[in-house]
């Protein structure tokens, strides 16, 4: 979206906005996920949950942990980094930008489950 100012009609400018996003709002949702969504999306991670942490896991998921490799209790949700990647980046999430939507999703099977919950496993939103 190229917006010219060349004058002190402010008010004219706010409606050419107004009028450009109501057409098409792709690039405002595009710098929206590149600047707000990925990194909260990070943060998440990071913080093992906002505002309030995650649950913690279980002993049975600290001793699988243990036995793939991995330090048994922390970072939650992070044991590869494939659920991250396939979380926090336009290369990672099934990407589906239009005129005035966006759809981001994980494309791992295990991505829904590991957010919401299922069963024995707490949602982790």
């Amino acid at each position: 979206m190229n917006i010219s100012i060349t004058g002190n009609n402010i008010s004219k400018i706010v409606d050419d906005i107004k009028n450009k996003l109501i057409e098409d709002s792709s690039e405002l949702l595009d710098l929206i996920a590149d600047k707000v969504v990925f990194p909260s999306i990070k943060e998440n991670f990071k913080s093992e949950g906002r505002p309030e942490r995650w649950a913690d896991l279980t002993e049975w998921t600290q001793r699988e942990r243990i036995a793939e490799g991995y330090p048994p209790s922390h970072p939650i949700l992070y044991r590869s980094g494939e659920f991250f990647r396939n979380s926090t980046t336009k290369q990672g999430v099934i990407y589906d930008l239009g005129k005035k939507e966006l759809k981001m999703t994980c494309p791992l099977a295990k991505g829904a489950r590991l957010h919401y919950g299922d069963g024995n496993l707490p949602a982790r939103e």
